[in-house]
């Protein structure tokens, strides 16, 4: 059973003072990026269970997690949890074409528990990718042996912020933490849904009525194994800012220009931070499909910069492009 103190934060500024008063304590921040499968009928949602791919810091970790019956009262979270590390290039090869999830089960315990406890019989079609989010989650040793985790989630629809504190006495830790937030005078309320279920509901749900309130008086007054990374140690090495925040992009799969996407991508960096090690690593959150399939099948310490990351990128999907301009015009 995982037990976590969930409270939401109103907006990016209250996310940002939160991260100034927790500064000292900073140990490392990742680039989450999360996926979600289930059987082609709901086998697993119908009974109440997720499964959870996710990558770390671009493919430096894989995380398979089995979550179910979660509940979630008063800002803490309970739920039953089981999950392991996975070979990242399995984790990508399951996202792109979710019916290797079948053939994993033979290297993974979960997969295998999967398969069994849901009456899937691996086939193609058995398992169908629900999509995802995109997470920066900054982490911190706090007072009293705690650790919090501050995370801002980019959804399709809109970015959340949350803080999240696992413990075994919930409600001593969210004493703890009401008191800090209250004496930084940084607004929250309790988190009134995981954000799995957020994701489901494709919007933001809103803030309750007290904080809202809240709001309205203030406004008047990174791993465990780097084998599978395409990246050199340079770049997997390099920390990434606590105040980093994701590129706000639709997610690119090969169907539109892919210049355009580059250009873009290039463009959104530059607001934040243009450094060559945070270019690679938040790159690949900007691929689905078969782009992504392309990622995760990059050579390992293969990329030594974002420019040749690029110019792989688009020296591979011209290529596509062209060859399937030429079979549209020799069918013409």
């Amino acid at each position: 059973m995982e037990i976590e103190v969930k409270l939401r934060l109103p907006d990016a500024a209250a996310h940002r003072h939160l991260s100034d008063a927790l500064a000292p304590h900073h140990l490392r921040t990742h680039l989450q990026e999360n996926l979600f499968f289930d059987g082609p009928a709901g086998e697993l949602s119908s009974r109440l269970a997720v499964l959870r791919i996710r990558f770390y810091d671009a493919d430096a970790r894989c995380v398979v997690s089995l979550k179910a019956k979660c509940r979630l009262v008063g800002g803490v979270s309970r739920v039953e949890e089981d999950e392991e590390d996975i070979d990242p290039s399995l984790g990508r090869a399951c996202a792109a074409e979710p019916w290797r999830i079948a053939d994993a089960a033979g290297s993974s315990r979960i997969m295998k528990r999967v398969l069994e406890e849901f009456g899937l019989d691996g086939k193609v079609g058995s398992f169908v990718c629900l999509g995802g989010f995109r997470n920066v989650r900054a982490v911190y040793g706090w007072n009293e042996g705690l650790t919090l985790e501050l995370d801002e989630t980019q959804y399709d629809f809109g970015t959340s912020f949350e803080l999240e504190c696992e413990t075994t006495d919930p409600e001593r830790a969210k004493e703890l933490l009401e008191r800090f937030l209250k004496d930084n005078g940084i607004p929250y309320s309790y988190s009134e849904a995981s954000k799995f279920a957020v994701f489901r509901a494709g919007k933001l749900l809103p803030l309750d009525k007290v904080h809202k309130e809240f709001v309205k008086s203030k406004e008047e007054l990174g791993e465990s194994s780097k084998g599978g990374s395409p990246f050199v140690l340079k770049i997997q090495d390099k920390l990434i800012p606590t105040n980093f925040r994701l590129p706000s992009l639709e997610s690119y799969d090969s169907s539109t220009d892919l210049a355009e996407h580059v250009v873009s991508y290039r463009a959104q960096m530059a607001l934040y931070d243009t450094s060559n090690a945070l270019m690679c690593w938040a790159f690949p959150t900007t691929l689905r499909g078969p782009t992504q399939l392309w990622y995760s099948r990059l050579k390992p310490s293969s990329i030594s910069s974002f420019d040749l990351l690029a110019k792989e990128f688009e020296r591979t999907f011209w290529r596509a492009l062209v060859r399937n301009l030429q079979l549209l015009h020799s069918s013409a």
